[in-house]
């Protein structure tokens, strides 16, 4: 369960376990499920929820053996339990990176992705926690921030 504990003069988040745990690792299996029957050459997703890409992605990385991510999303989704958010949609990302929840980057049947196989294109700031991930990782992408945003690793 989580509990509150103080961080840089912020109230955060400390969390075991991912918000609403058992329906996210349930929503994943049906996902699953569903891609594995109906075996789709491609899918595509237009909003909801993006905790629905980390089946499809790790669905297609099974399928193809060269497929990359262009993630293009405000933030890039690459939060782990210890940032202070135990929302899984703020994950998937970085499950995919295998950095984010063990419980959600242990579902996934087939490799994880390697960091040049990923493009993000975000539109907020990133937050310190997030340049570091992606920039550990040496994702390239870009953030537009009109207020002295930051850009992180690589170039586009």
């Amino acid at each position: 369960m989580a509990k509150r504990v103080p961080k840089l003069g912020h109230e955060k988040w400390e969390a075991v376990r991912i918000c609403a745990e058992d329906e996210v690792l349930a929503g994943i299996q049906d996902a699953q499920r569903k891609l594995t029957a109906e075996n789709p050459d491609r899918v595509v997703t237009v909003g909801g929820n993006c905790m629905a890409s980390l089946a499809l992605f790790d669905y297609l990385h099974g399928k193809y053996e060269n497929v990359g991510i262009v993630w293009i999303y405000a933030h890039p989704d690459v939060s782990t339990l210890n940032d202070g958010y135990p929302n899984a949609h703020a994950m998937v990302l970085g499950n995919l990176l295998e950095q984010g929840a063990p419980q959600l980057v242990s579902r996934m049947r087939h490799p994880v992705f390697k960091p040049s196989d990923v493009l993000h294109v975000g539109l907020q700031q990133l937050h310190d926690y997030q340049e570091v991930c992606l920039n550990k990782h040496r994702c390239c992408g870009f953030s537009r921030c009109p207020h002295g945003g930051k850009r992180h690793a690589g170039s586009v």
